[in-house]
């Protein structure tokens, strides 16, 4: 009877004892999963944990990284013998104990004090099965008296002992503080360096027009790292530029050469684009802040000949990338390379260009008395008119033209003159053939005038009929077209050596510079002829008496010429004396010399006072003449 007294108080014990020691373990396996997602950074908090683990769970030293002793010599053989059993006893002090459960990825090891000593990502840490680890799960548990506890006992509910855990999946390089909930993913390592890229890569823009500016961007700006517990390595994080195979075509090609650029690595990390024949067309570097410089040294071939600022870049964003990498103080490193061949771009260059004219045109004129003869016809250069300067710029030496046009106001415009024959309106027309200006009659359509140009920038103006000219004092007066219908044109075109144009057209009023001369009416000298007879009077007739003649038949009449129609000629005949007052020679009867006056077309003898002429004196004689007929009559008195 003492005996099962006995046995029935030694297993109430075990069962409590078990109880307790079930407790515990839930108490330090939910404190070693807490420990588990704990971030390694965090271990104040860290410690927290372990130092507060219930007593006898941690008062002897236990390695993480080894599996816990099977029995425990704290306890009686006889109990560790027996199941355990969730029949309340007195609360008791339990010794130290480890579970089965399965392993968990926290690494390190810890002492008694609870304090951290070492930490390993990859070394799991397995818990020690219980004492009786024979049964398996979910089967009936032995017993050496007593009742049998439930088979699914609430520890059995707790702690499954079938199933090992598996490592954790890598995760993204990026770090945060802080411990995961337990069930969530566990947090990446933070005892290591990592690196990421966010964020597109920006543009490096260079221009042909100005091969001595580069141009600079920062890279590095586009990466970000973290360091772990171990903090960031002497230089930190660093960059380096790479190509994804040498002599890898660029896409690009050399302007003076025609060849394609290929892409090289230099010995100072540096990258060239160069042709076949090693001629560098750019050269790309970088520093350890990641700041890139793009020079380009030669001209670029930029297939779009209508876009002068055409911009172009590498086939591929791959062809050229930036790799960073990041070391922390504890010497392991992390990088990140992303592709930035397409944020190089290289800008055309145009050919540039200007032109001007002086606005003081040559003066070329034509004279009516020369129309129908060579004469009619003037030319004159009108090219130093016009001044200009041309570059071609980076892409070299293409093409130069320069390229002279007439160009009216209107077809068809008035141009101020009007033909002296009809009285018609000279209208000015172009010629669709040959782009010569035409002045035209309005009504009758006869052809006035004709004005052309050569591509040296000669100008001919020609006349074929005469023009009014206002002025009719004026024999060789000048007239001009109106101003503002008649320019000369001059287009000037540039074309570099990959197809890029410019052009650029200045002109002039020709209007002050085609002038008229007019055309003064012309005559021969008329000549004397024949015999100029005696003039006669006999005193027997009187003194009254009178004879007369015709002199036009002692005179030849004069040629004439003259281009402006309607033209008239007139013969007139007149006296010239030598002066009023002449001594005629003649005496009267009383011996007083007889002197000559002239008035109009008569000229009178009169008698002076003796030697002296007298123009009050009495008439002596008298002559008289028709002027268009040129007949004469002498009478004495």
């Amino acid at each position: 009877m003492a005996l099962e007294n006995a046995a029935a108080q030694n297993e109430i014990l075990s069962n409590n004892i078990n109880n307790h020691q079930s407790q515990l373990l839930n108490e330090k396996l939910k404190r070693l999963i807490d420990l588990a997602n704990l971030h390694d950074g965090d271990r104040e908090q860290r410690d927290d944990v372990i130092t507060s683990l219930p007593e006898g769970a941690s008062s002897d030293t236990q390695s993480y990284g080894q599996q816990a002793p099977s029995n425990n010599s704290s306890l009686p053989n006889a109990l560790l013998d027996r199941p355990w059993s969730n029949d309340a006893l007195p609360e008791q002090t339990p010794p130290s104990l480890t579970t089965d459960e399965s392993p968990l990825y926290v690494g390190g090891s810890a002492s008694s004090s609870g304090a951290p000593e070492s930490f390993d990502r990859q070394t799991p840490l397995p818990l020690a099965p219980k004492a009786d680890a024979s049964p398996e799960p979910g089967s009936p548990r032995p017993t050496t008296g007593g009742s049998n506890p439930s088979p699914t006992s609430d520890h059995d509910n707790r702690v499954d002992t079938t199933t090992p855990a598996k490592p954790p999946e890598p995760q993204p390089s990026t770090t945060t503080n802080g411990s995961n909930p337990p069930g969530r993913t566990p947090k990446p390592d933070p005892d290591r360096a990592t690196i990421s890229v966010s964020g597109a890569p920006g543009d490096l823009t260079v221009d042909e027009t100005d091969l001595t500016t580069d141009a600079t961007a920062n890279f590095g700006a586009y990466f970000s790292a973290t360091y772990g517990v171990n903090g960031k390595g002497i230089g930190g994080m660093s960059f380096k530029i790479g190509v994804v195979q040498p002599g890898t075509d660029s896409g690009l090609v050399d302007e003076g050469s025609g060849q394609h650029l290929l892409l090289f690595q230099n010995p100072d990390g540096s990258i060239s684009g160069r042709t076949a024949s090693g001629l560098e067309g750019f050269h790309i570097t970088t520093d350890q802040v990641g700041n890139i410089e793009l020079d380009q040294l030669r001209s670029i071939v930029h297939p779009d000949p209508t876009n002068t600022d055409e911009s172009i870049t590498l086939n591929n964003p791959n062809l050229i990338t930036i790799t960073g990498t990041a070391v922390s103080a504890g010497g392991d490193s992390a990088s990140a390379t992303i592709g930035i061949g397409q944020a190089f771009h290289f800008k055309d260059d145009a050919p540039s260009l200007q032109l001007t004219a002086n606005g003081n045109p040559p003066v070329l004129g034509v004279d009516e008395t020369f129309i129908g003869q060579t004469g009619g016809s003037s030319t004159q250069t009108f090219a130093s008119v016009f001044s200009g300067n041309h570059q071609f710029g980076a892409d070299g030496s293409g093409t130069f033209q320069s390229v002279y046009g007439l160009h009216l106001s209107k077809d068809g415009v008035f141009s101020g003159l009007i033909d002296s024959e009809t009285g018609e309106r000279i209208l000015l027309h172009v010629n669709t053939q040959n782009g010569n200006i035409t002045g035209i009659l309005e009504n009758t359509g006869r052809e006035a005038l004709q004005i052309s140009t050569t591509q040296t920038g000669d100008i001919t103006f020609t006349t074929e009929r005469s023009v009014i000219h206002p002025d009719t004092t004026n024999t060789n007066e000048e007239i001009h077209l109106s101003p503002g219908l008649l320019a000369l044109r001059r287009t000037d075109t540039i074309t570099d050596k990959d197809g890029d144009s410019a052009t650029s057209s200045a002109q002039i009023d020709l209007g002050s510079s085609l002038t008229i001369h007019d055309d003064a009416p012309s005559i021969t000298q008329p000549a004397t002829t024949g015999t100029i007879p005696d003039f006669v009077v006999t005193e027997q007739g009187g003194i009254n008496g009178a004879a007369s003649h015709n002199f036009s038949s002692n005179f030849t009449t004069g040629n004439s010429n003259a281009v402006d129609q309607n033209a008239s000629l007139t013969t007139a005949f007149s006296f010239s004396l030598n002066h009023n007052g002449v001594d005629s020679g003649l005496q009267d009867h009383n011996g007083n010399h007889i002197f000559l006056f002239q008035s109009g077309n008569n000229v009178v003898g009169l008698v002076g006072n003796s030697n002296s002429p007298n123009p009050n004196g009495s008439n002596a004689l008298q002559i008289t003449l028709d002027p268009t007929t040129g007949q004469a009559t002498f009478s004495s008195s």
